[in-house]
């Protein structure tokens, strides 16, 4: 079918009828046909050209950049001038990886601040309920929490003026952590800090 531009249909649908179909039966199945051959040329063409509209719309609408962890010298250079990280998430289980991850980053000079509610003291060091009962400025926070919980944590963070964020392995929220660097934030993604640092850093 060739579809007409959408003015082209909507002014022949209000034609006049044809009147030399012929007499009877054989006139009210002419109109009939007619009637749903313009009905249908009307549907497709308007189907036609919503669609080429929202094919427009998206080739020329701006897309958001896909979100980019800093290179590995700005991530060493960074583990370089921070001395404070407050881990959200720490758990007191020496079995669990944010206990041996705070543990060894603990080990090579940095301080940990436990953030979980329900906890008095982990490694040594007091435990705070959430970032917003922390009674001093951290240079990092560390997420090991689900990906659910990152759009809030990253709120606390602005609202805080926290200047870095690393969210660990497996910890993946592309759009809060576009909102974080938007804010002026540093932020690392699926990344571990201690495997960096060891890494990156070559653990000094």
């Amino acid at each position: 079918m060739i579809c007409r531009p959408l003015s082209w249909c909507m002014a022949r649908s209000a034609g006049v009828e044809p009147t030399t179909l012929g007499f009877g039966n054989q006139y009210s199945i002419q109109l009939s046909y007619e009637r749903f051959e313009w009905a249908h040329s009307i549907t497709h063409c308007a189907t036609h050209s919503i669609k080429s509209a929202i094919v427009h719309t998206e080739q020329f609408a701006p897309r958001a950049m896909p979100f980019v962890n800093p290179s590995p010298d700005e991530i060493c250079r960074m583990l370089r001038n921070i001395r404070t990280i407050a881990v959200v998430g720490l758990s007191p289980n020496s079995e669990r990886p944010s206990f041996r991850v705070a543990r060894a980053m603990q080990s090579h000079g940095y301080r940990i601040v436990p953030v979980r509610p329900m906890v008095h003291e982990v490694l040594g060091e007091p435990a705070y309920a959430d970032l917003e009962s922390l009674p001093f400025k951290v240079d990092l926070v560390d997420v090991f929490r689900s990906a659910e919980h990152v759009p809030a944590i990253v709120e606390s963070c602005i609202a805080l003026g926290i200047p870095r964020l690393w969210l660990q392995d497996g910890v993946v929220h592309e759009e809060a952590a576009l909102s974080a660097q938007a804010a002026g934030m540093t932020v690392v993604m699926n990344r571990c800090v201690w495997r960096d640092y060891s890494t990156l850093c070559g653990g000094a």
